[in-house]
């Protein structure tokens, strides 16, 4: 049974579990709809770390039992809620987004995962002052973490979803301080624009993120956890040119995709996807001028998907100039390369070929999400080179080559 101790400071609640473990939650985004916490686990001493693997496995197996894809009134749908997890030498961090009323069903459940499993424990005063210190890290780099870890997942309305994403928005902004872009951003979310119908068949629901500075020289190492082995890149600072004025912007788009049609079943966003994918060269050539970099993460859901595409660029003067253009391109290859016809051609293809559309969506994506990026060439923590913009195919087997044979990938980014 779960005892809430005490408020340690300003939107951090304190948790003990059953046999003692401490989980303190950080709220992080707060709206009539939504929460997003952190939960760090506090598992003792470093000798305890072996303990980490057992957790991570049963909090995914319990999170993807009690918190499915579900229909709720009203229209809004509950995506799958799934964890950015970073190892600490003393500890676990999870990173979620989810329903207000989730949050106390979701902290029972992890009472039951540790009802049965011994960790010891460490003075509480001394945890204290290290957490605040992580927060302050966290609070601060909140827009990293969405886009260089696994994207929280959001809840959306049909028909009532722009307030939504605004408030989120909104929200998040208001823990960083004023800057010269807040009347650009503000302009652009008080816009109608929200939404776009494409072929009468298909809406896209798009928002944007602005990140404008960055400051990754104190953290220019990050250490990644597979498989017991461990491995330090500075991919950030290799993947981000920084110069002294620090003008270096990025643009992140993360487009819903919901068929207006009920006949159009999920192959149509797989399609969309495979799209996408195949003209990613292109993609990320538009504006090459003033480009640094791109990539492209997606998902899918049950009767929707959604999909990522962000941008750095080094001139604040042309970012909607730029955002106008992606969106233009992907009105396009709707227009002209998708419909009901050449559609049906390509089921039996995207099921047989795109495994991450399948059963190993999840492997696929972390094996993608993981790969170090620099210059024209994916390094894979393996050392395995992969070219970029190299056949499909050809990434796949590589993947399925590094994923043989291997009951369980635990990656834990920090």
């Amino acid at each position: 049974m779960l005892n809430n101790k005490n408020l340690l400071f300003k939107n951090m609640i304190y948790y003990v579990l059953n046999n003692g473990i401490k989980i303190f939650i950080n709220k992080n985004i707060d709206t009539n709809l939504l929460i997003s916490v952190t939960f760090f686990f506090h598992v003792g001493s470093k000798n305890d770390l072996s303990n980490l693997k057992g957790i991570t496995y049963l909090l995914k197996h319990y999170i993807y039992k009690y918190f499915i894809i579900k229909k709720l009134k009203d229209k809004i749908y509950l995506l799958k809620i799934k964890c950015i997890s970073f190892v600490n030498y003393d500890g676990i961090y999870f990173c979620s987004t989810m329903i207000k009323d989730q949050l106390n069903t979701f902290l029972n459940i992890m009472s039951k995962i540790f009802k049965n499993i011994n960790i010891n424990e460490k003075l509480i005063y001394k945890l204290i002052d290290y957490i605040k210190i992580k927060q302050k890290y966290i609070n601060k780099n909140y827009f990293i973490n969405l886009f260089y870890k696994k994207i929280p997942k959001y809840i959306f309305i049909k028909h009532n979803y722009k307030n939504l994403i605004i408030g989120i928005i909104k929200d998040l902004v208001n823990n960083f301080k004023k800057t010269i872009f807040e009347k650009f951003y503000y302009k652009y979310f008080n816009s109608q624009n929200m939404c776009i119908s494409l072929s009468g068949d298909l809406n896209i629901i798009y928002t944007k993120f602005l990140i404008i500075k960055y400051f990754y020289n104190y953290r220019s190492k990050r250490k990644y956890i597979i498989n017991n082995n461990y491995y330090y890149n500075n991919k950030f600072n290799n993947k981000i040119i920084l110069n002294n004025k620090y003008s270096n912007l990025i643009i992140g788009i993360i487009i819903y995709l919901i068929p207006n049609s009920s006949n159009l079943n999920i192959n149509y966003i797989k399609f969309f996807f495979y799209l996408l994918l195949k003209y990613k060269c292109y993609l990320y050539k538009i504006n090459n001028k003033y480009l640094i970099d791109c990539n492209l993460k997606f998902n899918l859901m049950e009767d929707c998907g959604y999909i990522m595409i962000y941008y750095i660029v080094k001139d604040k003067y042309y970012l909607s100039k730029m955002f106008k253009s992606i969106i233009l391109y992907i009105q396009n290859i709707i227009k002209y390369k998708i419909n009901k016809k050449n559609i049906n051609k390509y089921i039996k293809y995207l099921n047989i070929k795109e495994i991450y559309i399948n059963d190993n969506i999840d492997i696929t994506i972390n094996a993608i999400n993981n790969l170090i990026f620099y210059k024209d060439i994916f390094y894979f923590k393996n050392k395995i080179k992969i070219i970029k913009y190299a056949d499909i195919n050809y990434i796949k087997k590589l993947i399925k080559k590094y994923f043989k044979n291997k009951k369980e990938i635990y990656i834990y980014n920090d």
